[in-house]
This record gives structure tokens, C-alpha cells and sequence, in this order.
């Protein structure tokens, strides 16, 4: 008998925090993925989830990970003209990952058989291209 697949899911909403449509979301994604096989959650979003909600993840039975944040980036002009030239220019929020948590999040996904990004920013800000 195979194991069961090791999902990793990129999300910025907790699942099991404040009920609004982002958080809805990410919840009957994450419920979806665990059907498949065992979800790793790894919050990554402007600020830190709340203690509170990585503790109701846990008690869902997920793993979560520790929060990788998005930072501000200044715009500058030859960014400004990148991003309404190019199909390849992934800063289109202005927020990117620091170098270290886009490392350990990109080797998380190449230890997983699945990686579900809930939206493209998401991806964006770890600045990569293309997913293993």
C-alpha cells in the first residue's frame, strides 16, 4: 500500500480564523488537499497568524509551519515599466519573501509530492518562476 502524499499548502488566510471569504477559502482547500493525503500549511502573508489561529490549524490535525512574511518592496521606475512589459515579471504586488524563507520554503516544495499556492501573488512573492 502507497503512503499517503505529502501536500504542502502556501496560504495567506488562516483557515479556522475570522470567517470571510479569503479565510472560507483557504479552509475548504486545506479540508479538500487533507482528503488526498497529509497537508503542511505554510502561512505566508503580511503579518504573523495570530497564536490563536495556529493553534486552531493544529487542532484540525495540520501541520503548520512558522509564518514566512511578505515585505514591502520600494517601487522603483524601471519596476514600474517591468511590470507592464513583461509576462515574466513576478513582483507585481510589491511584496516579496526575504531570501532565507524563500530557500526553506522552496526546499519544503521540493520535498512534497503536491504544492497547492492559493493565489498567484502568493507565488509571486517567493519570486519563482517555475514550480518543481
Amino acid at each position: 500500500m502507497a503512503s499517503e502524499p505529502n501536500i504542502l499548502y502556501l496560504c495567506s488566510h488562516c483557515p479556522y480564523g475570522e470567517p470571510f471569504g479569503g479565510a472560507i477559502r483557504t479552509r475548504l482547500v486545506a479540508e479538500g488537499l487533507r482528503i488526498a493525503g497529509r497537508v503542511t500549511i505554510v502561512p505566508i502573508s503580511w503579518s504573523p497568524w495570530s497564536d490563536a489561529c495556529m493553534d486552531a490549524v493544529r487542532a484540525e490535525r495540520f501541520a503548520v509551519r512558522d509564518a514566512v512574511l511578505q515585505r514591502p518592496q520600494q517601487r522603483r521606475l524601471s519596476a514600474t515599466l517591468l511590470r507592464n512589459i513583461s509576462g515574466k515579471y513576478l513582483n507585481t504586488d510589491d511584496r516579496m519573501v526575504d531570501a532565507t524563507d524563500r530557500a526553506t520554503v522552496l526546499d519544503l516544495a521540493r520535498r512534497a509530492d503536491v504544492v497547492w499556492i492559493h493565489g498567484v501573488a502568493i507565488a509571486n512573492a517567493l519570486n519563482t518562476w517555475r514550480w518543481e
